[in-house]
């Protein structure tokens, strides 16, 4: 539950502010799962092909809460990025 309320403060402060304040990133491997929760065990909510552009939200451990330009959301596997 703390998880759910820190992301949503997040998003909040996230999409108050912009994009400015995020680091931008890119998917660096063919495809990249994007998932609902940090870790390989959760669902994959979609998939990331190479080059796409994210913007990354939160850090927690290998795993980074991103935001695409079409406003998808999930974690993705740090390694799978490039800055």
């Amino acid at each position: 539950m703390k998880r759910v309320a820190s992301i949503v403060v997040l998003l909040l402060l996230f999409f108050s502010v912009g994009a400015l304040c995020a680091e931008m990133a890119s998917v660096n491997v063919d495809i990249a799962n994007l998932r609902a929760d940090a870790g390989t065990q959760h669902e994959i909510l979609g998939k990331l092909k190479k080059g796409t552009g994210v913007y990354i939200l939160c850090t927690e451990g290998d795993w980074r809460f991103i935001r695409t330009a079409k406003g998808e959301t999930g974690w993705i596997y740090a390694e799978l990025l490039s800055k």
